[in-house]
């Protein structure tokens, strides 16, 4: 539009005229682009409002649990001293955690089996916001298994389970141009980890391609077909 405003009819416009443009074309644009009409991509602080919104929810994890950290309550019968001592379980974990479920699960799969200084240094490799949250949880857990659970030795431990889950989601507008909105979604999970006293178990072979068809076929034939003839 500029281009057509300086070239029209063969003659030049004033130098004033153009240098008027320029100084007042952005007050103008900027008082558009700040509007209710118009925000989207034109509108430059909306990344940061988004982040700033997003921040607010960082700090307002807890570790209760409710039904999974109340199992730590629970009475087991007494054992056969020939059988040796119930190993010590401790149930943990972190609740309304700002991250998506989907990106937590993979993570979290992946200590599953682990003994747990091995689980936190193998974490430490990963760099995301999941790894870290995980490493700090199973630091947490190693304290709260020496000073509740009369653990002795805490490096002595291994991780049993090792799942995420979804907790809700805060509801956000994105603006986009032509006064357009999307709708954005603040995710948050929940972590839970299970773990107990004594070396992790060893790890059992992986099948080959052979024997996990020789496994399939059993479980197809072993299976009950209701109301067949």
């Amino acid at each position: 539009m500029l281009r057509n405003a300086v070239v029209l009819s063969g003659q030049v416009l004033n130098l004033t005229k153009i240098i008027e443009t320029k100084l007042f074309w952005p007050v103008i644009s900027r008082s558009i682009h700040t509007s209710f009409i118009v925000k989207g991509r034109k509108n430059p602080g909306q990344h940061k409002r988004i982040k700033a919104h997003s921040l607010t929810h960082e700090d307002k994890w807890t570790t209760d649990l409710e039904t999974w950290t109340e199992n730590n309550k629970m009475l087991y019968p007494p054992m056969d001293p020939e059988k040796g001592v119930r190993p010590a379980e401790i149930y943990y974990g972190r609740a309304n955690v700002r991250y998506p479920p989907k990106k937590f699960y993979h993570v979290a799969y992946i200590v599953k089996g682990l003994n747990i200084e091995e689980a936190i240094t193998y974490l430490g490799y990963i760099n995301n916001k999941a790894a870290r949250t995980i490493a700090d949880v199973l630091r947490e857990a190693q304290e709260h298994a020496v000073a509740e659970h009369n653990v002795e030795f805490k490096s002595n431990l291994h991780v049993v389970d090792s799942f995420a889950e979804s907790s809700g989601s805060v509801k956000f507008p994105i603006y986009h141009a032509r006064g357009r909105m999307a709708l954005g979604k603040c995710r948050f999970s929940n972590y839970y980890c299970l773990l107990r006293e004594g070396p992790a178990p060893l790890k059992r072979p992986k099948l080959t391609a052979l024997e996990f068809g020789i496994v399939h076929l059993d479980e197809l034939r072993n299976r009950k077909i209701f109301d067949g003839l």
